[in-house]
């Protein structure tokens, strides 16, 4: 039996130092340590004693914590004081932990009866292990033929309701992640299919959609976006193939009734499923039409009537309308967007520009640059985002234009523009663009990348940074990353209120005797912010200063710090464990 590998570097990178300090009382008060064998990993165990009992396993892969779980309340993710403590135990004394047989060896012994009665047992001790069976390879035979009676019992495991999801996590999908690659890989060899696989893609489609359909909630995003779009695309997929009656009508009632349920966003439709969609037998896509116009009109809410109009718009192909057909469905999708790429394509070059600037709100440039490119409308088009660069996202695109065109001088005035006087953004807009424009990039990066002059531009914003009071901290991070340290240390001269962690970066940068106010600065700072957590920032502090400074002046420090505070005594063992106060 080989001796447990773990190094304490790797230990200390897995929780981390503060969980690792922290850990250090439950040490010695660990109990039922075990450590077994599984191939190449070695498996740890204990038993950690605070308010209760709480169960830690840590799996280690050589010198390397491959993971870690504890069943106190915080330690789920393995990284928590009870995990630090195991993994302490087992660099301090790996003699304590007794060796059990390896796994594999254990489990080799047993044939199937034994491995389904051992199965059975677990899941009645953590039913929620049930999910596992589930997952695609755990049976000898293959997974197409079952895989909707898969999809539906993982469904059914899905133990979430949102009205008591106070963190907004959302439902637990994890063991139907398996199961949509599965369906994927389906859809992707159809061509290899016979009709006894058809049948078998379109049960999994359907179980797929029935179960996002159940879980669905109208008011909370739950994350099931690429669950449906897959399931659909399955459906439109087996419609491209030779079909019969009834499975081709019980796919059509499948597809309609999703999309009733579901919706049918523009987005979703917008990928693979337009083009499949547009090879549907002439009827087929006239009766989807026909479906989604009856739930535009019995919609009552004008976002979603929108939302329809938009889905119904792209399901309508150019042969199938005339230019006043066509206008009037892209004036019902609220996008005027689509209103002005309609007389576009219809040749009605002065009709869409007219309507663009009758436009209330800004259009993105960034979603008719296609259609204005081919109609040799560029210049335009630029000329719309130079009279709206108050937009959120506008600015950005004129900007990438720009730099995509090679006109660099137009590209840094928009720049520094945007650096110096602030691009104009309004709330409103970005709340309401936010996810249609691009996001704006860091202007700041981006003028210093383009400026033709960059020492010119800083100057000029650090003059106008340094007049606004709230800007101290930024304005020093930046001076920082900008190598300028003596107006980095004329600025924490003038203010008073400089965060401790700028000033301890500051002063590592700077001969010793220039260093050490900040130093003293910075560490009272975290003081006066009681509480340990700023205690061991202030003792970190002069760690990280002693080599500049002298451990015998950091270690003076220490001591005076004591003398000032006397009845901090949780400083004090800050300082004590730092080695900053001798016993």
């Amino acid at each position: 039996m080989s001796s447990i590998l773990l190094s304490q570097q790797a230990a200390l990178d897995w929780v981390g130092g503060h969980e690792w300090r922290k850990g250090q009382s439950y040490v010695r008060g660990l109990t039922g340590l075990t450590r077994q064998p599984d191939g190449t990993l070695t498996l740890l165990q204990g038993s950690a004693h605070g308010q209760e009992k709480y169960i830690v396993r840590v799996t280690l892969a050589g010198k390397e914590v491959e993971a870690a779980h504890c069943s106190c309340p915080v330690g789920k993710a393995g990284d928590c004081k009870h995990v630090a403590a195991l993994l302490a135990r087992a660099l301090q004394s790996p003699q304590d932990f007794s060796v059990l047989e390896d796994l594999g060896s254990q489990l080799e012994r047993l044939d199937a009866p034994a491995l389904r009665a051992l199965i059975r047992d677990m899941l009645k001790q953590e039913p929620e292990l049930r999910g596992l069976l589930t997952r695609p390879g755990r049976t000898a035979k293959g997974t197409a033929a079952d895989l909707h009676k898969r999809i539906a019992q993982a469904f059914a495991l899905v133990d979430y309701d949102a009205e008591y999801d106070w963190e907004g996590e959302g439902p637990d999908l994890s063991d139907l992640e398996p199961l949509l690659d599965a369906l994927r890989g389906q859809v992707q060899d159809i061509a290899s299919l016979d009709a006894a696989g058809y049948a078998d893609l379109y049960r999994a489609a359907d179980a797929m959609l029935e179960g996002c359909a159940d879980l669905n909630d109208d008011d909370y995003d739950l994350g099931l976006s690429e669950y449906i779009a897959v399931a659909r695309t399955a459906l439109l997929s087996l419609l491209q193939q030779p079909i019969d009656s009834p499975l081709r009508e019980n796919i059509l009632d499948t597809l309609e009734e999703s999309i009733g349920q579901l919706g049918w966003h523009r987005k979703e439709l917008q990928s693979e499923q337009l083009e499949l969609f547009s090879a549907l037998p002439a009827e087929e896509r006239e009766h989807l039409r026909a479906f989604v116009t009856r739930l535009q009109g019995l919609e009552r809410h004008e976002a979603y009537r929108h939302r329809w109009a938009q889905t119904l718009y792209l399901l309508f192909s150019p042969e199938d309308t005339n230019l006043e057909d066509e206008l009037a469905l892209a004036r019902a999708t609220g996008r005027p967007q689509e209103v002005v790429k309609a007389m576009l394509k219809h040749g009605q070059t002065e009709a869409a520009l007219q309507q663009l600037e009758r436009e209330t709100e800004t259009v993105p440039p960034q979603e008719l640059e296609s259609a204005f490119a081919e109609h040799g409308l560029l210049p335009e088009l630029e000329e719309y985002a130079r009279h709206h660069l108050k937009t959120f996202g506008v600015r950005a695109w004129l900007y990438g234009h720009y730099r995509d065109t090679g006109r660099h001088d137009e590209a840094h005035a928009l720049a520094r523009e945007a650096v110096l006087k602030g691009t104009g953004d309004h709330a409103f807009y970005i709340a309401r663009w936010n996810g249609q424009f691009v996001r704006d990039p860091d202007w700041l990066s981006e003028l210093r990348h383009i400026s033709p002059d960059w020492p010119a531009d800083r100057a000029d914003y650090v003059r106008q940074q340094w007049k606004k009071a709230g800007q101290t901290d930024s304005l020093l991070n930046f001076l920082l990353e900008e190598g300028l340290l003596s107006e980095a240390q004329k600025l924490v001269s003038e203010r008073s209120q400089v965060r401790p962690e700028l000033l301890t970066r500051l002063a590592l940068n700077l001969p010793a005797e220039d260093a050490k106010p900040l130093v003293l600065r910075a560490v009272l700072a975290h003081v006066s912010g009681r509480g340990r957590d700023h205690y061991r920032a202030a003792a970190e502090t002069l760690t990280q200063a002693a080599p500049l400074i002298g451990q015998d002046e950091a270690r003076e420090v220490a001591r005076l710090l004591t003398q000032q505070f006397p009845k901090l005594s949780a400083l004090r063992d800050e300082l004590r464990r730092a080695k900053l106060l001798r016993d």
